[in-house]
């Protein structure tokens, strides 16, 4: 680690803030657009200035985010655009799991989702979905580090950013963002390529080193 228990990670920005971005990242990756889980959540996208509440980003970049991401909730092909980019049946542009990038089969439930579970078990930390299905989802990352976030659990959220998240979603956000063909995924591979990139220089992160096969 290079911070202390004595420094915290994230010195310049609100907990609770960075916290609840982070929660409303995880559920517009992970939940259905029509489902129940993200409504409240299309709520505060559609009433509430981003600008104003998002920890990072300059309000002219957040304004035009949102204004996409509005837009894209009440497009007619969002739920095709999801089915598309995160379920199938044809293959993956941009799959959202960190092991179909950093395993060299390309496969999901590969070596890295190993050393996640590992790393959760350390942490006394469990992702209980009710399905079968990888940790590794970059929903289900980010609604770690929210509660990570949340509960001041600084040396975990950094390891978690530096060796499971930022060593493979940079090429996934840039995945996304090249084949989503909807405003609603293209602004939201923005907003958290932004959010990552900044969170890491606010906490002095360093990426692992991994290779990518994707």
């Amino acid at each position: 680690m290079i911070v202390g228990k004595d420094q915290p990670v994230f010195p310049e920005i609100e907990r609770d803030r960075l916290a609840a971005a982070f929660r409303l990242l995880g559920a517009l990756f992970y939940s259905e657009p029509d489902g129940p889980g993200l409504s409240p959540f299309a709520d505060i996208i559609r009433s509430t200035k981003l600008a104003d509440e998002w920890p990072f980003g300059d309000s002219k970049k957040l304004d035009d985010i949102q204004a996409k991401l509005v837009s894209g909730f009440d497009d007619s092909n969002l739920l095709s655009a999801r089915q598309r980019l995160f379920i199938g049946p044809d293959d993956l542009q941009a799959p959202p799991w960190g092991s179909v990038y950093l395993d060299r089969e390309k496969v999901i439930f590969g070596e890295s989702m190993l050393e996640l579970r590992w790393f959760l078990a350390r942490q006394g930390a469990t992702m209980n979905t009710g399905l079968d299905e990888p940790e590794d989802h970059i929903g289900l990352l980010l609604w770690l580090m929210s509660d990570f976030i949340a509960n001041d659990r600084q040396d975990a959220c950094l390891e978690l950013l530096q060796d499971h998240i930022l060593p493979w979603s940079g090429r996934y956000l840039e995945l996304l963002s090249t084949h989503a063909e909807h405003p609603f995924y293209e602004a939201l591979a923005e907003l958290a390529s932004l959010t990552l990139g900044q969170l890491a220089d606010s906490a002095g992160a360093v990426q692992g080193q991994k290779t990518l096969y994707l």
